[in-house]
């Protein structure tokens, strides 16, 4: 996934331990990750906790942010 491929980029390091919204706080300073991110990951928490099924307009906005962040 994106928090894999930003570790390979040495932009954040895994941590099993981390939640998304402490990814986010890492790429705080970098507003071009910071804004789509926070977007994806408040996207996620919505289906995840809310328990929500996810619609392919979602899938979408995720596979964007996805090749996004690979085109950085």
């Amino acid at each position: 996934g994106v928090i894999f491929y930003l570790d390979e980029k040495s932009i954040i390091k895994y941590d099993n331990a981390k939640t998304n919204m402490e990814y986010l706080q890492v790429v705080r300073s970098k507003e071009k990750l910071y804004s789509p991110m926070k977007r994806v990951i408040e996207k996620f928490e919505y289906l995840w906790y809310g328990k929500q099924t996810g619609t392919e307009d979602d899938y979408k906005d995720c596979l964007d942010f996805y090749y996004q962040v690979k085109d950085e």
